[in-house]
């Protein structure tokens, strides 16, 4: 999982396995892709059309280096964005029997807005104060094959490698992570 998300030879405590690897905060999206994409077909929505748009991970304790995790997943709402459909989803899960991580995801479902629904709450929309400049910023460069190698650890998106996929989808290419 580290080395899909960039870690190299300065991050060993990531990715070597003596002593056990130290387990990175956001691991916890990775038990969630499957009760995802669950909840994003009980929609009844095209997922190829899916962009994932925002999402927030809490960790509840530290993940250890093995244990046994199980994941659910609640439609917290769907939303008329007019150009789509917002899906907020949220996700609780176990390790080990106990709450390990929660996360929160938002997925624009393009095509299927315009239903007359409401608009998502405001609290859901994130804008940056006016005129006040970011705290930090940080560029990490990735690499033309990181989508290809996130893959690996369960994110099966299609529209991430798949040329065909992502041509249905309206990009020219499969779009990187």
């Amino acid at each position: 999982y580290a080395l899909a998300l960039g870690a190299g030879e300065h991050d060993l405590k990531f990715l070597l396995d003596s002593p056990p690897p130290q387990v990175l905060p956001t691991f916890g999206v990775l038990p969630t892709f499957e009760p995802i994409f669950a909840a994003g077909h009980r929609t009844g929505a095209d997922l190829v059309q899916l962009l994932h748009t925002a999402q927030r991970v809490e960790l509840v304790k530290p993940f250890p280096a093995q244990g046994e995790m199980q994941t659910t997943a609640t439609i917290r709402g769907v939303w008329d964005m007019k150009i789509g459909a917002m899906l907020m989803v949220d996700t609780e899960t176990l390790v080990n029997g106990e709450l390990g991580c929660r996360t929160s995801w938002q997925l624009l479902l393009r095509g299927e807005g315009g239903f007359g629904g409401e608009r998502p709450p405001q609290g859901l929309r994130a804008r940056p104060p006016k005129g006040k400049a970011p705290d930090f910023e940080a560029e990490v460069p990735t690499s033309r094959n990181q989508a290809l190698l996130y893959r690996l650890t369960g994110d099966v998106n299609p529209i991430h490698s798949h040329p065909e996929v992502a041509k249905m989808a309206g990009f020219e290419r499969p779009m990187p992570r």
